[in-house]
């Protein structure tokens, strides 16, 4: 016989100060949110730049998409460099990531890398 599984719902500031559940005992939830920050060799001031997409995805393989999310260089964090950087949240543990680069016009899609496990991931977010 499964066991018994009782849902509740409760807003993150909730979890964070703590919520008493039917045991009597207090719980305190901690909510992780991994983002991954990518900085990517490429310069987002030049016009072949401007339409380029950066899309991170994960999954148990890569057909499975989990995990998605789709990034461009209005999205770069530092102005006025030669570099993309990004920054990735809510990632999942325990799947493994691909990020695609897709050059727009100027050229066909590629993988800045493939199929990184999670525990390569978690490394560098440490």
């Amino acid at each position: 016989m499964a066991p018994r599984q009782i849902k509740h719902k409760f807003s993150v500031k909730q979890l964070m100060e703590g919520v008493t559940l039917s045991t009597g005992s207090r719980h305190v939830i901690e909510v992780l949110n991994y983002k991954l920050y990518l900085r990517l060799n490429i310069d987002p001031n030049q016009a072949s730049s401007l339409d380029d997409t950066f899309t991170l995805f994960g999954g148990k393989n890569q057909d499975s998409k989990d995990y998605q999310q789709v990034k461009t260089t209005k999205d770069d964090l530092v102005q006025g460099d030669d570099y993309v950087d990004l920054c990735f949240t809510d990632l999942l543990p325990d799947i493994n990531y691909w990020m695609e680069i897709d050059p727009g016009q100027d050229g066909e899609k590629y993988y800045a890398f493939e199929n990184v496990s999670w525990g390569q991931i978690e490394k560098l977010i440490k």
